[in-house]
Protein backbone atom coordinates (compact mmCIF):
# COMPACT_ATOMS: atom_id res chain seq x y z
CA UNK A 1 0.00 0.00 0.00
CA UNK A 2 1.38 3.37 -0.68
CA UNK A 3 1.37 6.52 1.87
CA UNK A 4 -1.44 7.43 4.16
CA UNK A 5 -1.36 10.40 2.69
CA UNK A 6 -3.05 9.69 -0.44
CA UNK A 7 -6.26 9.11 1.40
CA UNK A 8 -6.28 12.86 2.43
CA UNK A 9 -8.81 14.10 0.08
CA UNK A 10 -11.02 11.38 2.53
CA UNK A 11 -10.44 13.28 4.96
CA UNK A 12 -10.41 16.57 3.98
CA UNK A 13 -13.32 17.85 1.79
CA UNK A 14 -12.17 18.83 -1.65
CA UNK A 15 -14.52 21.75 -2.74
CA UNK A 16 -14.03 22.97 1.02
CA UNK A 17 -10.34 23.19 0.53
CA UNK A 18 -10.73 24.23 -2.89
CA UNK A 19 -12.42 27.42 -1.70
CA UNK A 20 -10.39 27.84 0.95
CA UNK A 21 -7.08 27.82 -1.52
CA UNK A 22 -9.02 30.17 -3.95
CA UNK A 23 -9.55 32.19 -1.01
CA UNK A 24 -5.70 32.46 -0.40
CA UNK A 25 -5.17 32.95 -3.54
CA UNK A 26 -7.27 36.04 -4.46
CA UNK A 27 -4.46 38.05 -1.69
CA UNK A 28 -1.78 38.03 -4.52
CA UNK A 29 -4.34 39.19 -7.08
CA UNK A 30 -5.21 35.83 -8.95
CA UNK A 31 -8.69 35.55 -9.57
CA UNK A 32 -11.07 32.79 -8.29
CA UNK A 33 -11.93 31.04 -11.63
CA UNK A 34 -8.35 31.63 -12.79
CA UNK A 35 -6.81 28.15 -13.81
CA UNK A 36 -2.92 28.03 -12.27
CA UNK A 37 0.09 25.93 -11.79
CA UNK A 38 1.62 25.37 -8.20
CA UNK A 39 4.98 24.76 -7.80
CA UNK A 40 7.44 23.90 -5.16
CA UNK A 41 10.92 23.47 -4.77
CA UNK A 42 13.50 22.83 -2.17
CA UNK A 43 16.86 24.20 -3.01
CA UNK A 44 19.79 21.11 -3.89
CA UNK A 45 22.73 21.43 -5.25
CA UNK A 46 22.67 21.47 -8.98
CA UNK A 47 19.55 23.51 -9.15
CA UNK A 48 19.67 26.48 -11.23
CA UNK A 49 17.18 29.07 -10.06
CA UNK A 50 17.85 30.59 -13.75
CA UNK A 51 16.89 27.57 -15.59
CA UNK A 52 13.86 27.07 -12.84
CA UNK A 53 12.49 30.60 -13.51
CA UNK A 54 12.85 30.71 -17.45
CA UNK A 55 10.72 27.26 -17.68
CA UNK A 56 8.27 28.58 -15.44
CA UNK A 57 8.00 32.37 -17.50
CA UNK A 58 8.11 30.24 -20.61
CA UNK A 59 5.00 28.19 -19.66
CA UNK A 60 3.08 31.68 -17.81
CA UNK A 61 3.99 32.96 -21.51
CA UNK A 62 2.34 30.24 -23.50
CA UNK A 63 -0.92 29.61 -21.40
CA UNK A 64 -1.38 32.88 -19.30
CA UNK A 65 -2.23 31.01 -16.47
CA UNK A 66 -0.37 32.36 -12.79
CA UNK A 67 2.24 30.56 -11.73
CA UNK A 68 2.00 30.37 -7.94
CA UNK A 69 5.34 29.44 -6.12
CA UNK A 70 4.66 27.50 -2.41
CA UNK A 71 6.54 26.66 0.31
CA UNK A 72 6.08 23.26 1.36
CA UNK A 73 9.22 22.13 3.45
CA UNK A 74 9.94 25.26 5.37
CA UNK A 75 12.55 23.09 7.34
CA UNK A 76 14.67 22.01 3.94
CA UNK A 77 14.52 26.02 3.25
CA UNK A 78 11.82 26.20 0.50
CA UNK A 79 10.43 30.10 1.60
CA UNK A 80 13.74 31.27 0.48
CA UNK A 81 14.47 29.66 -2.23
CA UNK A 82 11.26 30.16 -3.66
CA UNK A 83 11.19 33.70 -2.72
CA UNK A 84 14.74 34.26 -4.57
CA UNK A 85 12.74 32.68 -7.71
CA UNK A 86 9.76 35.66 -7.38
CA UNK A 87 12.71 38.12 -7.34
CA UNK A 88 14.62 36.76 -10.36
CA UNK A 89 11.10 36.11 -11.91
CA UNK A 90 10.63 40.37 -11.96
CA UNK A 91 7.02 39.47 -10.25
CA UNK A 92 5.82 37.12 -13.04
CA UNK A 93 6.05 34.36 -10.59
CA UNK A 94 3.88 34.68 -7.36
CA UNK A 95 4.59 33.58 -3.83
CA UNK A 96 2.25 31.91 -1.42
CA UNK A 97 2.98 33.45 1.80
CA UNK A 98 1.44 30.39 3.52
CA UNK A 99 2.75 28.41 6.56
CA UNK A 100 -0.16 25.89 8.06
CA UNK A 101 -0.62 22.47 6.46
CA UNK A 102 -4.12 23.29 6.04
CA UNK A 103 -3.07 26.14 3.99
CA UNK A 104 -0.38 24.56 1.93
CA UNK A 105 -3.29 21.61 1.57
CA UNK A 106 -5.75 24.36 0.34
CA UNK A 107 -3.17 25.86 -2.38
CA UNK A 108 -2.38 22.61 -3.80
CA UNK A 109 -5.86 21.29 -3.64
CA UNK A 110 -7.11 24.35 -5.44
CA UNK A 111 -4.35 23.95 -8.34
CA UNK A 112 -4.83 22.84 -11.33
CA UNK A 113 -1.25 21.23 -11.89
CA UNK A 114 1.47 20.99 -9.19
CA UNK A 115 5.49 20.11 -9.73
CA UNK A 116 7.08 19.62 -6.99
CA UNK A 117 10.15 18.38 -5.22
CA UNK A 118 8.25 17.35 -2.09
CA UNK A 119 7.10 13.75 -1.74
CA UNK A 120 4.39 14.32 -0.02
CA UNK A 121 3.04 17.62 -2.19
CA UNK A 122 2.95 15.20 -4.99
CA UNK A 123 1.25 12.77 -3.27
CA UNK A 124 -1.30 15.32 -1.96
CA UNK A 125 -1.77 16.70 -5.73
CA UNK A 126 -2.31 12.80 -6.61
CA UNK A 127 -4.86 12.70 -3.39
CA UNK A 128 -7.19 15.19 -5.13
CA UNK A 129 -6.83 14.33 -8.68
CA UNK A 130 -4.26 17.24 -9.79
CA UNK A 131 -2.22 15.97 -12.78
CA UNK A 132 1.80 16.76 -11.46
CA UNK A 133 5.34 16.20 -12.29
CA UNK A 134 8.08 15.30 -9.62
CA UNK A 135 11.12 17.82 -9.75
CA UNK A 136 14.45 16.07 -10.60
CA UNK A 137 15.45 15.23 -6.82
CA UNK A 138 17.95 12.50 -6.95
CA UNK A 139 15.82 9.82 -4.04
CA UNK A 140 14.82 6.85 -4.97
CA UNK A 141 11.56 7.17 -2.80
CA UNK A 142 10.17 9.22 -5.68
CA UNK A 143 10.52 6.10 -8.55
CA UNK A 144 9.13 4.22 -5.69
CA UNK A 145 6.16 5.78 -4.89
CA UNK A 146 5.29 5.76 -8.73
CA UNK A 147 5.77 2.38 -9.34
CA UNK A 148 3.60 1.44 -6.00
CA UNK A 149 0.66 4.03 -7.82
CA UNK A 150 0.76 2.40 -11.33
CA UNK A 151 1.92 5.97 -12.50
CA UNK A 152 4.10 6.56 -15.56
CA UNK A 153 7.76 7.21 -14.69
CA UNK A 154 7.80 9.90 -17.31
CA UNK A 155 6.03 12.25 -14.65
CA UNK A 156 9.35 12.22 -12.97
CA UNK A 157 11.62 14.89 -14.10
CA UNK A 158 15.15 13.88 -15.07
CA UNK A 159 16.11 18.27 -15.18
CA UNK A 160 14.53 21.17 -15.19
CA UNK A 161 14.74 21.61 -18.81
CA UNK A 162 11.89 19.15 -19.16
CA UNK A 163 9.29 21.44 -17.48
CA UNK A 164 6.98 22.53 -20.34
CA UNK A 165 7.34 19.17 -22.27
CA UNK A 166 6.54 17.02 -19.03
CA UNK A 167 3.22 19.48 -18.17
CA UNK A 168 1.88 18.78 -21.57
CA UNK A 169 1.89 15.25 -20.90
CA UNK A 170 0.54 15.01 -17.36
CA UNK A 171 -2.29 17.51 -18.79
CA UNK A 172 -3.37 15.16 -21.71
CA UNK A 173 -3.24 12.14 -18.62
CA UNK A 174 -6.13 14.46 -17.01
CA UNK A 175 -7.61 14.62 -13.63
CA UNK A 176 -9.59 11.61 -14.53
CA UNK A 177 -6.44 9.54 -14.92
CA UNK A 178 -4.97 10.76 -11.55
CA UNK A 179 -8.67 10.38 -9.82
CA UNK A 180 -8.53 6.97 -10.69
CA UNK A 181 -4.99 5.89 -9.95
CA UNK A 182 -5.88 7.40 -6.25
CA UNK A 183 -8.60 5.64 -5.59
CA UNK A 184 -7.30 2.11 -6.34
CA UNK A 185 -4.30 3.34 -3.98
CA UNK A 186 -6.93 4.19 -1.31
CA UNK A 187 -8.28 0.79 -1.12
CA UNK A 188 -5.47 -0.45 -0.23
CA UNK A 189 -4.66 2.03 1.99
CA UNK A 190 -7.68 0.66 3.54
CA UNK A 191 -7.52 -2.89 3.31
CA UNK A 192 -3.95 -3.00 4.78
CA UNK A 193 -5.60 -0.75 7.85
CA UNK A 194 -7.91 -3.17 8.18
CA UNK A 195 -5.76 -5.81 8.29
CA UNK A 196 -3.47 -4.53 10.88
CA UNK A 197 -6.94 -3.70 13.02
CA UNK A 198 -7.89 -7.63 12.99
CA UNK A 199 -4.18 -8.62 13.82
CA UNK A 200 -4.15 -6.17 16.69
CA UNK A 201 -7.49 -7.23 18.41
CA UNK A 202 -7.35 -10.79 17.91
Amino acid sequence: APDLTVTLSDQFDREQHMRRGRELLSRLGIQRESSFLCFQCMPYPGFSEEKIVNELKRYHERTNWPVVLLPVGHCHRDAQFLRDLVRRSGGTLKYADVYSIADIMSIIAASDLFIGTSLHGNITATSYGIPHLFGPLPVDKTDGFLEVMDLPSELRLRSWAEINEKIDFAVELGRKFFSTRAAVAKRKVYLVVKELLMKLTT
